[in-house]
C-alpha cells in the first residue's frame, strides 16, 4: 500500500502536504468557535490587560501552530522516505524520474583471478545487488553502457549515432518484470579483449544527463579501478584526466558512486611484444626473433618457459585456407626465463627459420596465470626468397668485390643478395627502381646530380637505407655541401681532410675501437683478437668543431683509435629510415679490414640496421582498424578478410569491395576492418586477438595474402590498483561516493533511509518535545483549590446568566 500510496505523482504529493498543513489549521478554527460571550463585572479590567498582551499572545499562538504543521509534514516526509539515494526529494515535489546510469568496465583486466574469483564473477554480483535496490514503485529508469561500446562510438563516421546503439539497456523502466530482464543482463555480461578505460563511457553519461535535464540523474561506475587510468604521479596514470572525468558528472547534477569490484592489487605476468630484431628475411635464412615478457607483481618470479609455436603460409591460391606446414602449428624450443625481478622485464632473443616465402605466423604462449588473455602474443614474419642490396661502384674488383664476399661468406648464405651497378647508372635511376633493394650502398660516396640526391632522401625517408664509404674519389667539400648539407641531409657529419693514422706499436689501442653501439658490440672487448689485427692507414675526419652529441639522431658506432674526433662508422635516423658514413674505403687501399672476420660481422650489421625501417610493421591492438592501400592497376575490389573468431578453428569472414582512396583515376584501392573512413567498416570486426588475412585478387586472376597480428594491449596486464582511500582521495567529494562491491546492501529501503531520513526523526522528536513545551508554557494551569473555587463562581455567573467566557 506505502508505494502506492507515497508515489512520486505531484498531484498525490501536493494533496498530502495540503491536508498536513490544513490540519492544524482547522482545530485551531474550529477551537476558535467554541468560543461565546459571557458578561462579566472585572471585563473592563480583562479587556485592558487583554488589549496590552495580544500581539504576544497570537504571536506564540502562530509558532504553536506551525510547530504542529512541521510535525504532521516531517511525519509524512519520513514515511515517504523522501531524500533517499534515488533523490526522491527532487522528484516528489516536481514529478522528475530518476534516471540510473550503470557504466560497466569490461576491459580484459576485469578478468583476472583474485582470492579465487575473477573479477568478472564480482561484478556480475554487484550488477544483481544493484538492480535490487532499484525501487519499484517510483517512476525510475535505467541505462548500462560498456566501456567498449561507448569507446567505439569515437570511431563511427556517422555523427547521428543514436544511443540504443552503445548502451545494453537504454532508459529501461524499473517496473514488475525489470528485475528479470536485469538479471539476465548481468548474466550475459563478458569482457571484451580491449584496454579501454572510463572516460568515452562517462563522457557518454555526461551529455546524455545533459540533455536530459528533467530527470534525476545517478550514475554507478563498476570497475577494477587499475592504477593505468586511476593512478597518479610516479605510477604513470592517468588518474587526473579520470577523476576530472567524474567531476564533470557531478557538474552536470549527478550523484556518482564508484564500485570496486577487485579486493587491490595483483601479480601478473605478460608478454610485452614479439618482434623480429633481425631484418634480413629471406628463405632459408634464421630470422632472430625478440620476445619481451614483463612482471607486473611486487614479487620477483624464476623458472618462467614460454613456448614458442609458428606456422609456416604459403603464397598460392592453394593455401587460402590451409598453412604450408598443415593444420597444428610447430613447435619451436622453449624461451626460457631464469628470474624476472619485480616490476621490470626480461628479454630473450632466438632464431626461427623458414623455407619458404610467405607471411607466416610466430606465436607466444605464456602459462596459464592470473590474467590469461596478455599470456598469449602473435606476430607475422614476412619472408621474401632474398634479399636485395644494390651496391654502387665505379671500378671493378673494388669494394663492391669485398662486400659481396661479406654477403656470401664462403658457401653459407647471408640471405643477402647483391645487385651491383656502376656509378653511371646512377642519373638514370627512378623511384621505381630502388623499390626492390633493402640497401643502397655508395662505394664511394661521390658527387651526384641534384635530383638524385631528392631522390635517395626520399627513399631513405620511406625507410630505406644509405651506406657511404669514403675514398680517394670521394670529394670532401662536395660531401659536405651535398651529402651532410648543414645538418640536413643523408650524412650525420660532414668532412674536412684525409688523416694518417699513426704508426701501430704493440700494446698501443687498436686502429677499430666500439663504442656503446651495438653494431659491434660483440668485439667491444679490446683484447680482441680480431680487431687488434685490423689496420686503418687512412680515412676522412670531420672539423674539430663537429660534435656528435650535438647532432640530431646521429650515433658513432666506432672510433679510430678510440679518439672522439676520428670517427669511423656514424650512423644517422633520416625519417624512417637511417643511414651510415665509414671515413675509410671499401677496399683495400686504406685498410686491410676486408681481410677479417670483424668486416663481415660490421657489414651484415649495417644491412640488418639500414633496412629496419624497410620491415618495421606498426604494432596493432584490439579494436584498431586494418587497412589496406592497393595499386588499382594490380588488383582487383573484391576482397575477402579472414578474422578470428570465438571458435579458433573456423574464422569468421567478411567480404568487402574496395573503393578509391581519392577522386583521382590514379587514386589506389582502399579496403580495411574498422575503419571510421569505410561506410561499410563496423567498430567491432577486429575486436579479438590473432591473425586477421585479406585475400585481394590480382588482375591476372590469382589472389594475394596480405596478414595482421592484432593483440591485447600489454599495459592492461598492470593488475595494480589504488587503495579505496587513494580513491577516495584522488576523486572524492559530496556527490562522489566509493563502495566495495561486498558492501552494497540489497535493501533499497535500508539504502534508502541513509540520507535524508536519518536527519528527519531527530528533527520531528525536536519539532514535538518543543511542541508540547509551548502548549504548556501558555496555557492556564491554576492550583487545585484555587481552580474549585473559581468553578463555583464561575458557574454561579454563568447561571445568572450575564459574563463572558
Amino acid at each position: 500500500m506505502l508505494p502506492n500510496l507515497f508515489s512520486p505523482s505531484p498531484i498525490v504529493w501536493a494533496g498530502l502536504l495540503g491536508l498536513m498543513i490544513a490540519l492544524p489549521v482547522l482545530i485551531h478554527l474550529i477551537n476558535m468557535l467554541r468560543h461565546r460571550r459571557v458578561k462579566w463585572a472585572a471585563m473592563e479590567f480583562l479587556l485592558q490587560s487583554h488589549k496590552r498582551q495580544r500581539n504576544w499572545i497570537r504571536l506564540k499562538q502562530l509558532i504553536l501552530l506551525l510547530l504542529r504543521i512541521a510535525a504532521l509534514v516531517s511525519a509524512l516526509l519520513m514515511l515517504g522516505q523522501v531524500g533517499c539515494r534515488d533523490s526522491r526529494l527532487a522528484a516528489l515535489l516536481g514529478g522528475r524520474t530518476v534516471h540510473h546510469y550503470v557504466l560497466v568496465d569490461d576491459s580484459y583486466s576485469v578478468g583476472a583471478v583474485q582470492q579465487g574469483r575473477s573479477g568478472l564473477e564480482r561484478m556480475r554480483e554487484a550488477l544483481v545487488t544493484l538492480g535490487q535496490q532499484f525501487d519499484r514503485g517510483g517512476d525510475l529508469r535505467v541505462t548500462l553502457i560498456r566501456f567498449s561500446r561507448a569507446a567505439a562510438a569515437e570511431r563511427i563516421a556517422s555523427s547521428d549515432l543514436s544511443f540504443e546503439q552503445l548502451a545494453d539497456l537504454n532508459g529501461v523502466r524499473v517496473d514488475s518484470e525489470f528485475e528479470v530482464r536485469w538479471n539476465e543482463t548481468a548474466d550475459r555480461l563478458a569482457l571484451s579483449s580491449s584496454s579501454v578505460g572510463p572516460d568515452g563511457a562517462i563522457a557518454v553519461a555526461r551529455q546524455l544527463i545533459e540533455d536530459r535535464t528533467e530527470e534525476t540523474a545517478r550514475v554507478h561506475l563498476l570497475s577494477d579501478f587499475r592504477r593505468k587510468e586511476w593512478g597518479t604521479g610516479a605510477e604513470g596514470g592517468s588518474g587526473a584526466g579520470s577523476s576530472a572525468a567524474v567531476r564533470g558528472l557531478t557538474e552536470a547534477g549527478a550523484d556518482v558512486s564508484l564500485i570496486r569490484c577487485v579486493p587491490g592489487s595483483g601479480p601478473n605476468l605478460g608478454i610485452r611484444s614479439l618482434e623480429a630484431a633481425g631484418n634480413i628475411r629471406s628463405a632459408g635464412v634464421p630470422v632472430t626473433m625478440r620476445l619481451t615478457v614483463e612482471n607486473h607483481g611486487d614479487e620477483p618470479v624464476s623458472n618462467v618457459s614460454v613456448r614458442i609455436l609458428s606456422r609456416p603460409y604459403g603464397e598460392s591460391e592453394a593455401s587460402r585456407r590451409e598453412p604450408t606446414g598443415g593444420a597444428d602449428p610447430d613447435e619451436l624450443p622453449t624461451v626460457f626465463f631464469e628470474s624476472i625481478d619485480a616490476r621490470s622485464v626480461a628479454v630473450r632473443e632466438f632464431p626461427v627459420y623458414f623455407a619458404l616465402p610467405g607471411k607466416h605466423e610466430v606465436r607466444a604462449v605464456l602459462p596459464d596465470d592470473s590474467l590469461v588473455d596478455d599470456n598469449l602474443r602473435w606476430s607475422v614474419l614476412e619472408i621474401a626468397q632474398s634479399t636485395q642490396a644494390l651496391l654502387i661502384d665505379g671500378w671493378e674488383d673494388s669494394g663492391a668485390f669485398f662486400l659481396t664476399l661479406a654477403f656470401r661468406p664462403g658457401r653459407a648464405s647471408s640471405g643477402v643478395v647483391p645487385v651491383i651497378r656502376t656509378s653511371d647508372s646512377l642519373r638514370d635511376l627512378r623511384a621505381a627502381d630502388l623499390a626492390p633493394y633493402d640497401v643502397i650502398w655508395m662505394l664511394p660516396a661521390q658527387r651526384v646530380e641534384p635530383a638524385l640526391v631528392t631522390l635517395l632522401e626520399q627513399y631513405v625517408r620511406d625507410g630505406g637505407g644509405v651506406a657511404m664509404f669514403v675514398d680517394e674519389r670521394t670529394d670532401l667539400d662536395a660531401f659536405s655541401a651535398q651529402w651532410y648539407r648543414g645538418g640536413e641531409g643523408l650524412a650525420g657529419l660532414p668532412l674536412e681532410r684525409i688523416e694518417t693514422t699513426p704508426t701501430f706499436d704493440e700494446g698501443e689501442i687498436p686502429d677499430v675501437v666500439p663504442t656503446e653501439h651495438p653494431l659491434l658490440a660483440s668485439f667491444r672487448d679490446r683484447n680482441d683478437s680480431f680487431l687488434k689485427v685490423v689496420q686503418i692507414s687512412r680515412f676522412a675526419v670531420p672539423p674539430l668543431t663537429w660534435d656528435p652529441d650535438g647532432e640530431a639522431d646521429v650515433e658513432v658506432a666506432a672510433d679510430v683509435r678510440g679518439d672522439r674526433r676520428w670517427p669511423l662508422i656514424v650512423e644517422k635516423r633520416f625519417g624512417a629510415g637511417r643511414t651510415a658514413v665509414i671515413t675509410t674505403g671499401a677496399g683495400i687501399g686504406w685498410n686491410n679490414w676486408q681481410r677479417n672476420p670483424s668486416f663481415i660481422v660490421a657489414m651484415l650489421g649495417l644491412q640488418e640496421r639500414l633496412s629496419a625501417g624497410r620491415h618495421g610493421q606498426p604494432e596493432r591492438l584490439v579494436g584498431e582498424p586494418v587497412t589496406l592501400e592497393l595499386p588499382n592497376d594490380t588488383y582487383r575490389p573484391e576482397v575477402v578478410f579472414e578474422v578470428p573468431s570465438d571458435d579458433p578453428a573456423v574464422p569468421s569472414t567478411y567480404e568487402r569491395t574496395a573503393v578509391r582512396a581519392d577522386a583521382s583515376e590514379q587514386a589506389p584501392w582502399k579496403v580495411g576492418l574498422a575503419d571510421p573512413t569505410l561506410e561499410a567498416s563496423a567498430d567491432d570486426e577486429t575486436s579479438l586477438p590473432g591473425l586477421y588475412t585479406a585475400w585481394v585478387p590480382r588482375s591476372s586472376g590469382e589472389s594475394e595474402a596480405f596478414r595482421w597480428a592484432v593483440n591485447v594491449d600489454p599495459a592492461e596486464g598492470n593488475l595494480a590498483a589504488p587503495t579505496r582511500r587513494e580513491l577516495t582521495d584522488l576523486v572524492g567529494g559530496e556527490q562522489v561516493e566509493v563502495i566495495d562491491w561486498e558492501d552494497l546492501d540489497p535493501d533499497p529501503r535500508q539504502q534508502a533511509g541513509a540520507d535524508l531520513s536519518r536527519w528527519l526523526l531527530p528533527w520531528l522528536i525536536a519539532i514535538l518535545v518543543g511542541e508540547q513545551a509551548l502548549a504548556y508554557a501558555i496555557s492556564y494551569h491554576p492550583g487545585r483549590r484555587v481552580a474549585g473555587v473559581t468553578g463555583v463562581a464561575t458557574g454561579k455567573s454563568t447561571a445568572k446568566g450575564g459574563a463572558t467566557r
